[in-house]
């Protein structure tokens, strides 16, 4: 069943760019720009929300592209099922590596330990807490008023097949599901990935 809005400008583009930001992937006027933060001075086709619930009609994009938003998320299952609810033909995620790098604030091994603590530090019992009290109130705040959301998710490569497989199941063949090397921290020594994730929806009745 069919939810959200419909865009109003026949004009829009039949791209969805979720969790948009200043758009450094230089989609421009081609994409229809979404995301939690205020972008709409940037971006000629804007939409503020929260990509938990987007609010847009079933299918009503061509493409949707959801590029390095999964580690901020709460739900990031959510998230992947609302873009393929509006999503009429082609879809594509990339999850970057983060918990794999060096230092204060990443995802290594005592990135839930750390963030724990900054999320104490701001007042909150933890960093759940923080997320579910300050997560709603982000549409129309500004950056200065409440930092950005802290990366709360580490995905490894088990999570990662698991999405792919869910995405299958609703109703997407893969056109590209791959780890491609992102760069070499020399202090650490240790490479770092970007996964991509690109598929297609299946008609019914198609093979």
């Amino acid at each position: 069943m069919a939810r959200g809005i419909t865009i109003p400008d026949k004009d829009w583009p039949s791209v969805l760019n979720i969790g948009c930001a200043d758009d450094p992937l230089f989609f421009g006027d081609g994409a229809v720009h979404f995301d939690i933060d205020d972008w709409s001075y940037k971006h000629k086709h804007f939409v503020q929300g929260d990509a938990h619930e987007l609010t847009f009609d079933d299918k009503m994009f061509d493409t949707v592209i959801a590029g390095d938003i999964l580690e901020h998320a709460l739900d990031p299952e959510k998230i992947i099922r609302e873009a393929c609810r509006v999503c009429s033909r082609h879809l594509v995620l990339t999850v970057f590596e983060e918990w794999k790098l060096p230092g204060p604030g990443q995802w290594i091994k005592e990135g839930a330990e750390n963030s724990e603590i900054e999320s104490q530090a701001l007042g909150y019992e933890g960093r759940e807490d923080y997320q579910n009290k300050v997560y709603p109130k982000r549409i129309g705040v500004s950056d200065d008023e409440i930092p950005h959301l802290i990366h709360i998710n580490q995905f490894t490569d088990e999570d990662m097949l698991d999405m792919n497989t869910m995405i299958r199941a609703l109703g997407f063949r893969v056109r590209e599901f791959s780890k491609v090397r992102e760069a070499f921290h020399e202090p650490s020594e240790r490479p770092f990935y970007n996964w991509l994730g690109a598929y297609e929806r299946i008609e019914r009745g198609a093979e």
